[in-house]
């Protein structure tokens, strides 16, 4: 799929679902397995509808875990599919910006 100009747009479209559903992923995670581990702690988790709720989970499980000595996996894939996903986003951001800037 290239347009005029010879822009490859399936590079972009694999840029914008990859990262799409790495942060899904990533949501699952969080909602699945990090709440579960801080609730076994004996904390509360974050109210799940706020924006930041997975952020604000993540460093308090992440805090958890480094006093204990011991990451769980959970984590660290949380960690690998939010980063790996951010990092597509902000590609195709620039992408953007470049097209049409």
């Amino acid at each position: 799929m290239t347009d005029i100009n010879g822009n490859n747009h399936a590079l972009d479209i694999i840029l914008a679902y990859g990262a799409m559903m790495l942060m899904f992923g990533a949501l699952l995670i969080w909602a699945i397995f990090i709440r579960s581990f801080i609730r076994r702690q004996g904390l509360r988790p974050a109210f799940a509808l706020f924006n930041w709720s997975p952020h604000i989970d993540y460093f308090k499980a992440r805090k958890i875990a480094k006093r204990a000595g011991h990451i769980p996996w959970f984590i660290r894939l949380f960690e690998i599919m939010f980063g790996i996903a951010l990092i597509m986003a902000i590609i195709f951001c620039i992408r953007i910006i470049i097209d049409f800037g």
